[in-house]
């Protein structure tokens, strides 16, 4: 009788197999597979980043390997890998060049914004990359002169209080934080991990990690919102990846009448949220809405900022996203501060 023969083992399962010399080994072949540089990412060696550049800045490799140890790079956000990836970006690989956008845009300094205004981006996505790439630099550090606006003719749905539901706020224990940090693994989360937990959002079946800035997250909010600066990140958990991945950014700057304008933007460019912070006799009060489009559900989300308590939010959103009918746009760039 015949017997079946067991299956070949996945290429990842071989990566997973291999000891540390091996997995290095198996790279310096010139067609290694991309799940030993996963592998290999994953278990994060002391000399990683070496690896990493090394890769991308050889022409000699696949693509695909190179674009990977882009992605590696922007997860280290580790600023001494900014001449490596300013090379990639300027590559004429459009798939390279948007990964290397969107790792600049990470860990890039002023010195990297100059630069990155100088590239012309390859038509398609990698445009919307480099345009995104040169504004997280520019409120990660405060500068004026990138500031976003909100796409001509957005419209904010409006939240149906009878359908919408309150969602699960709570800031993290001490504890949770502690054994929660090392699952966040290379997740880029910009200005966190801080010293204060940050706030846990349930949202149906969905997990989420709301990092406020640290400036924000105490009695000195104030002041912070006189330049334009990263206000929060939103982190999301994905069940199928089994990893955290950053799902939106949060950008506050000086404007006319508020405290500070506020626009919600996805790591790939485009707008889902606006808002403002306003003074009033209590402090600082944050509203944040959801733009007309596919990609967020109707919801408002109210904070008070500015306490020694830190941020107190409450969040409110309904299901159903029937009621949207634009399409989801860019922010668009405003060249004075």
């Amino acid at each position: 009788m015949a017997t079946s023969r067991p299956s070949p083992l996945s290429a990842e399962a071989n990566a997973h197999a291999l000891s540390a010399p091996a997995l290095s080994a198996a790279l310096r072949k010139p067609q290694a597979e991309p799940e030993v540089l996963r592998e290999l990412m994953r278990r994060r060696p002391t000399r990683l980043r070496e690896t990493l550049e090394e890769i991308v800045a050889d022409p000699a490799r696949p693509a695909e390997l190179r674009t990977i140890a882009t992605v590696g790079l922007s997860g280290l956000r580790d600023s001494r890998s900014t001449a490596v990836l300013l090379s990639a970006a300027k590559s004429g690989d459009p798939a390279l060049a948007r990964r290397a956008f969107a790792a600049l845009g990470r860990v890039g300094t002023a010195q990297t914004l100059v630069e990155l205004k100088g590239i012309k981006a390859p038509a398609g996505p990698a445009a919307r990359s480099l345009a995104f790439a040169r504004s997280l630099i520019a409120y990660r550090h405060g500068l004026t002169g990138q500031k976003l606006a909100l796409p001509r003719q957005a419209v904010v749905t409006p939240l149906d209080e009878a359908r919408a539901q309150r969602l699960p706020v709570a800031r993290l224990a001490a504890r949770p934080w502690a054994a929660l940090k090392p699952a966040l693994g290379g997740a880029d989360l910009t200005l966190a991990p801080t010293e204060r937990p940050p706030l846990e959002i349930l949202c149906g079946r969905e997990r989420l990690l709301l990092m406020p800035n640290p400036a924000l997250d105490g009695s000195d909010a104030a002041a912070a919102l006189k330049r334009p600066l990263v206000a929060a990140v939103l982190m999301k958990h994905s069940a199928t990846l089994a990893r955290w991945y950053v799902a939106e950014y949060v950008f506050a700057h000086p404007a006319p009448g508020v405290a500070a304008a506020l626009i919600g933007v996805r790591p790939t460019g485009t707008v889902v949220h606006s808002g403002s912070v306003v003074a009033d006799g209590q402090g600082l009060r944050l509203q944040l809405q959801a733009l007309d489009s596919p990609l967020a559900a109707p919801t408002r989300v109210s904070a008070t900022l500015g306490t020694a308590g830190g941020v107190a939010l409450e969040a409110r959103v309904e299901a159903d996203r029937s009621r949207n009918r634009n399409q989801a746009r860019s922010p668009r760039p405003v060249a004075a501060g």
